[in-house]
């Protein structure tokens, strides 16, 4: 199996939020269509990731030697911005601002938010969550930057075979790996913001192999597109 136990009771807190959400897919549907994911092969997720690629996280490498980019001043940017909005006001526009951002894929869904309420663990630490379409995205909103941070170390220690992936604008990441498939999850401040690997509509790989790249590739993508829908929020917040 590609996820250890101690993962798997998040792992299905998170699917009954978001299927609560959505009113629209059963747990068995729903489980039954990703099954393919609990039977990946540790290797074959591992080697996806730990090969030298640019998904992995690499040296700060700034255009002029001991400058920072203009891609890294722009994330710290925006990470002055979340954390110049209460965390309260910002958790309450989020669960009910409409996604504007484009760059979802286009088979991703209706994208509606709703509150995340977690009857389990997965939430540890975050003053709460919202949850975007069916197993899409997610923002996780923590009551200030240190419980985000100790947080995102908690679930790479927890998972052994999560990796970080390269910065994106400078912020600290990691693909993490459940039996749904893959999470990304990259730390803004004091929110965290997570997009998962759902497979697109239709019938599954016919095989394991064939749906790590696939599926890691989309995880990192609706990480991309909710990271840009906080971007969008978080001015209408202030």
């Amino acid at each position: 199996m590609w996820f250890d136990n101690g993962r798997a009771d998040r792992d299905l807190a998170c699917h009954r939020a978001v299927t609560k959400g959505a009113g629209t897919m059963s747990v068995v549907d729903h489980l039954s269509r990703r099954r393919f994911a609990s039977t990946a092969s540790i290797a074959v997720a591992a080697a996806a990731f730990t090969r030298p690629s640019a998904l992995l996280a690499q040296p700060d490498a700034s255009p002029e030697a001991g400058g920072t980019s203009p891609v890294d001043q722009a994330g710290a940017a925006l990470v002055e911005q979340v954390l110049a909005v209460d965390p309260a006001k910002l958790l309450a526009r989020l669960q009910t601002a409409p996604v504007e951002t484009t760059l979802f894929p286009a088979d991703a869904g209706p994208l509606d938010p709703f509150p995340w309420e977690d009857e389990e663990e997965d939430l540890r630490g975050a003053l709460g969550a919202a949850a975007y379409g069916i197993l899409q995205a997610a923002i996780l909103v923590f009551p200030d930057e240190a419980a985000a941070i100790e947080r995102l170390d908690a679930i790479r220690a927890e998972d052994q075979n999560a990796v970080s992936v390269a910065p994106l604008l400078g912020l600290p990441g990691l693909t993490s790996f459940s039996m749904f498939g893959p999470i990304t999850i990259i730390a803004v401040g004091n929110v965290h913001v997570w997009g998962y690997g759902t497979p697109p509509p239709g019938e599954p790989p016919t095989s394991p192999q064939d749906a790590v790249l696939p599926t890691s590739l989309r995880s990192v993508t609706n990480a991309v597109a909710i990271l840009d829908h906080l971007r969008i929020t978080v001015t209408g917040a202030a």
